[in-house]
């Protein structure tokens, strides 16, 4: 899904790895790392440039992930829970309540 807001400039305090994704009426960056073999922590930025969520998250697809390939965040993307797209696949990461 294209974005339908025009990307802002990117503040100082959100990481150069950090990707835009806007609804029709918001926006928010994210940022996802490799915390471990199914866990991996998510940021994401407010319009406000603050940061609202930094949590660990489970890989839910039995398919991998590689954070160093190629991706894009998408909807649904909030701090429950993320959707990236890499290649054909969609992967869904869940907050993890216990980490």
């Amino acid at each position: 899904m294209q974005n339908v807001l025009p990307q802002p400039q990117r503040a100082h305090n959100i990481d150069s790895n950090a990707q835009w994704l806007a609804w029709v009426w918001e926006w928010s960056w994210f940022l996802i790392t490799k915390e471990s073999w199914s866990l991996y922590r998510i940021i994401r930025w407010s319009q406000e440039w603050a940061i609202e969520c930094n949590r660990l998250c489970r890989h839910q697809q039995s398919q991998p992930f590689f954070v160093d390939n190629a991706y894009e965040f998408t909807y649904p993307s909030h701090c429950q829970t993320c959707t990236i797209q890499q290649w054909a696949l969609l992967h869904t990461f869940v907050w993890e309540k216990n980490k």
